[in-house]
């Protein structure tokens, strides 16, 4: 196992030949104490397949994919409770595919954090009763 070091994969572990993207230095250091825990057979709960997992696009990528909130960035929408203010126009640089769904963010950090936390932005958006919370 060994930490790989570049700045944009600084929360990176190698292990088996798989990559490991952590969310934060908490979790890096959980998963160095203790790896057999987060990895099958003993993890709790199995990866999504592929084709649940949101990825991240670049420009020039094609897609089949419809744009989704006419272009504003999911994550400003939902950091900002929803409101109308919270509407930021998203950037097709920053672009990610989820579901069918196209997204522009507003900044890498954005996308960033819509790439860990896919599927409770979702939820955040569609509907009032989400029982997950974003983190911050």
């Amino acid at each position: 196992m060994k930490k790989v070091g570049h700045r944009a994969t600084c929360m990176t572990i190698s292990l088996a030949g798989l990559y490991y993207k952590m969310a934060g230095q908490e979790e890096l250091d959980a998963f160095l104490a203790a790896p057999e825990r987060y990895v099958a057979p003993l993890a709790p709960r199995q990866l999504p397949p592929p084709e649940m997992l949101p990825t991240r696009l670049r420009i020039g990528d094609p897609t089949k994919a419809s744009l989704h909130l006419r272009g504003y960035c999911a994550v400003s929408f939902v950091d900002g409770d929803r409101r109308y203010e919270a509407l930021v126009p998203g950037i097709s640089e920053f672009a990610a595919e989820y579901r069918g769904r196209l997204y522009h963010f507003e900044s890498e950090e954005k996308v960033d954090k819509f790439m860990r936390w896919a599927s409770i932005t979702v939820c955040f958006i569609t509907t009032t009763n989400c029982k997950e919370t974003l983190p911050h």
